[in-house]
């Protein structure tokens, strides 16, 4: 471990910088460039970074850490506002003043700050990942090491509350455990997906500071939207609260184990959010008083904050008909779906259809969706040998001689863009009950031609077929 103070920074890394951001604001709101260092020896509340035993030549150690520190919480920010300067390119200092060794603020940041109107500690702590040294709710990365394979489970009381609130539909929205289990873990999938970014808002942990080890804070639970409303009011949505399954091995990221239904109204809430809390962490004892926790989803103007949802990008919302049919790629598609692995998804019906028959209800598929863009589906999929999900573009696919429009698969195209033009990859035909339970993740509220009663889907969703489903989740 480094002597530099640095090194012994939890919070209190976190504190100073923000106490360094403030100071250098206050010198560029005087047109200065630098701040004497001897003036960051006496910030309240917080460890300074320079202080008196410290010596004049472990400066640059310890302006080099702080930049450090910098460029792996913060540079997420400057990449998606397309700022040129770098997070890890902040500070630097010298020792020509007469004030002693001076930190300086790079003329990249200065000229960028000046230029966005905005303040230092604006910038780098907008959205910081770390709100409090209480155990408290928290935005950002999870400090959890291992691999990326999400395990979902949910808890029957859990579902039960979820059953009690969702508004189920028979057409687009079927009641189903098995659908509803693949729906939560997808979007559990995607947030955690989403979450990787430092300012992402797509779940909230529940967290407190460790102490020492390799992790500075341990996520007791996490929230995430479910993108689900409320039966009894549109503008409520449904989460859920997660909790570490503790059965499985240490040198894995732990399964989620869905253990309680909240409601976005109750997010501001610090009687509901505590009785969450302490349901949900009830088994852990690590956690006896949140007396002093900060409890709500609030940010520093009142205002409730609710994890994001699922949306899917625009390229994924309609077909774009200037691709037709020069960039529609078909090649090896025939040859996937006469593979013997997929040789059952084809209807018994019609089994008898040459490879180029089925290569020529591909194109009707796709000539159909140029005339009609809107008529294509997203699907977030996931093959069960990944561990990344992905979104793809589903077209209705008739296997009776065009022109029928009646579906029976569902057509599956790969997005590629390249230099702002759209490329289709005519991909697979999977059954409908497949994308069926896949596209209702992204598209829950419905209004498409997809739905729950077509002959090939209603057999699936009945109790005494649930292993089908169950096998293609």
């Amino acid at each position: 471990m480094s002597n530099s103070p640095a090194a012994e920074w939890p919070l209190a890394k976190i504190n100073a910088i923000k106490a360094l951001a403030k100071q250098v604001d206050k010198a560029l709101a005087n047109g200065k460039f630098f701040v004497p260092t001897n003036f960051l020896s006496s910030a309240n509340d917080t460890k300074p970074l320079f202080h008196e035993k410290l010596r004049s030549k472990d400066y640059p150690d310890v302006v080099k850490s702080v930049n450090a520190w910098l460029h792996t919480n913060c540079q997420g920010a400057c990449e998606q506002k397309q700022w040129p300067c770098k997070a890890g390119a902040v500070f630097v200092t010298d020792d020509r003043g007469q004030d002693g060794v001076r930190l300086w603020i790079t003329k990249a940041w200065n000229d960028t700050i000046r230029q966005q109107r905005e303040t230092l500690e604006g910038v780098l702590f907008s959205a910081a990942v770390v709100q409090s040294q209480q155990p408290g709710w928290c935005w950002g990365p999870l400090p959890l090491r291992g691999t990326s394979k999400v395990g979902f489970k949910i808890s029957t009381s859990a579902l039960q509350e979820l059953g009690d609130q969702i508004a189920w539909d028979e057409k687009y929205f079927p009641k189903n455990p098995v659908f509803l289990h693949h729906y939560l873990k997808m979007h559990l999938r995607h947030a955690l997906m989403k979450n990787q970014v430092l300012y992402s808002r797509s779940l909230a942990w529940f967290g407190a500071e460790l102490e020492g080890g390799d992790h500075d804070y341990k996520p007791y639970t996490i929230l995430f939207n479910t993108n689900l409303l409320s039966k009894y009011d549109r503008k409520v949505n449904l989460l859920v609260m997660c909790v570490p399954n503790k059965f499985e091995t240490e040198n894995q990221q732990k399964p989620w184990f869905a253990v309680r239904m909240v409601l976005s109204s109750e997010l501001a809430c610090t009687h509901a959010m505590r009785n969450h809390l302490r349901w949900s962490l009830q088994p852990d004892h690590s956690v006896d008083n949140l007396a002093d926790a900060s409890l709500v989803l609030i940010d520093e103007e009142c205002r409730v904050v609710v994890p994001s949802v699922m949306r899917v990008p625009k390229e994924y919302l309609f077909f774009d008909p200037e691709a037709w049919p020069e960039r529609v790629n078909y090649n090896g598609f025939v040859e996937h779906m006469r593979d013997t692995q997929r040789s059952d998804r084809i209807p018994r019906e019609f089994v008898h259809l040459s490879d180029d028959d089925l290569r020529s209800r591909a194109e009707w598929a796709v000539q159909r969706a140029w005339e009609s863009p809107n008529i294509v589906l997203s699907q977030w999929f996931c093959d069960k040998n990944s561990e990344q999900a992905v979104p793809q573009l589903i077209l209705p696919l008739t296997l009776a001689p065009p022109p029928a429009l009646e579906p029976r698969l569902g057509l599956v195209l790969e997005v590629n863009i390249n230099n702002g033009i759209v490329y289709y990859n005519v991909l697979t035909a999977l059954p409908l009950y497949m994308v069926f339970s896949n596209v209702l993740v992204c598209q829950p509220r419905g209004g498409h031609w997809l739905t729950a009663n077509l002959p090939d889907v209603a057999p699936a969703l009945m109790p005494e077929n649930e292993r089908m489903l169950a096998e293609a989740d």
